[in-house]
């Protein structure tokens, strides 16, 4: 018990960027590669990207009741993503994010926008004719 609460408060000093502020993309690739650290900036991706499946998920119980929203991504529906997959799909956004930014101005960006610009381009919702 002594340990883990050695291990939380140390974590707690030596990282103040990870809990005052929005994750810049600079931030997670210099700290995902981090044995501790890496490992709580996987947990903050993978709670953003369940946030975002959450407020999916009501944006079409919404729609489907005739009130205003719309889905923000349309994933299939047999697929649950796992930290892997926003992993991944976060990694190809920043890419992305590279081919029309300069690297500065891709590392100052948080990546909440990237990875949901990511799903949105990785799950694109059909439209009907």
């Amino acid at each position: 018990m002594q340990v883990m609460r050695s291990l939380a408060l140390f974590v707690m000093l030596a990282m103040p960027p990870l809990l005052n502020a929005e994750m810049t993309v600079k931030d997670y690739r210099e700290k995902r590669s981090d044995r501790i650290v890496g490992e709580m900036v996987k947990f903050y991706v993978q709670g953003l990207g369940d946030g975002m499946s959450w407020a999916d998920i009501v944006n079409k119980l919404r729609s489907a009741n005739g009130r205003a929203g719309a889905p923000l991504y349309c994933a299939p529906e047999k697929l649950a993503l796992t930290r892997e997959n926003y992993l991944d799909i976060l990694d190809a956004g920043i890419e992305r994010a590279l081919d029309h930014q300069t690297k500065a101005e891709v590392e100052k960006q948080p990546i909440g926008p990237i990875l949901l610009n990511s799903l949105m381009e990785t799950f694109p919702c059909k439209t009907k004719p």
